[in-house]
């Protein structure tokens, strides 16, 4: 039986070696690359002649994000799985990342038997969570319904509104028309189901977002 390949992505040292030490020792996995940032996975992943079966991706690195460089993973390699690591364990990230194609998210604390029982399950197609909160969202999405139901450019504006910026600010910000920023407002507050901008802010920073 052949052993699957996988290859990591994550912009510290520390981490790529400590996964490295970790997909050593688990029978029937062989680690094919490490890169320190979205750009390098990418750019190998153009150039190698045998694609890993997984990627496994920090969700924060600098330049190309986790996000993105997983976007781009799917869209080039469909058949290659993509597990999310972070240090965020909010519903929140989870959903957002699976929304965005992920495969599997997992907490950057997990042990081995995780991570292997991780990409067991992502090689067999299913969607896997290795938080709590995570798993407790996949299980019942409708939780976060109103935060899951904002558009990537609303959930831009609702962390600039928290950082206190104006819809001046903001327009010239995202390059768009003030009164295009006016009506992104509104539907967060209809989406949201509140009245002001101050309980936009609360919102922002009770859901981390800020």
């Amino acid at each position: 039986m052949s052993s699957t390949k996988l290859f990591i992505a994550d912009d510290h040292q520390l981490i790529r070696d400590g996964l490295e030490s970790l997909i050593s020792g688990i029978n029937g996995f062989e680690l094919c690359g490490k890169a320190c940032s979205g750009e390098e996975l990418i750019d190998t992943l153009m150039k190698t002649k045998e694609l890993p079966q997984v990627c496994v991706i920090d969700i924060e690195m600098p330049g190309m994000g986790g996000l993105a460089t997983m976007k781009v993973v799917k869209e080039k390699f469909p058949l290659v799985k993509v597990i999310v690591l972070t240090m965020h364990e909010e519903s929140f990230y989870f959903n957002r990342a699976v929304r965005e194609g992920a495969d599997a998210y997992l907490s950057k604390n997990i042990n081995r038997e995780v991570f292997a029982d991780c990409v067991h399950k992502v090689m067999k197609g299913e969607v896997f969570s290795g938080i709590e909160t995570g798993q407790a969202s996949s299980a019942n999405p409708s939780e976060n319904k109103s935060i899951d139901a904002l558009t990537m450019r609303e959930t831009h504006i609702l962390k600039l509104v928290a950082q206190g910026k104006t819809n001046k600010q903001i327009a010239s910000e995202l390059f768009i028309s003030k009164r295009t920023v006016d009506t992104h407002r509104n539907n967060l507050m209809r989406k949201l189901k509140i009245s002001s901008s101050v309980q936009l802010v609360h919102y922002a920073y009770s859901n981390n977002l800020v």
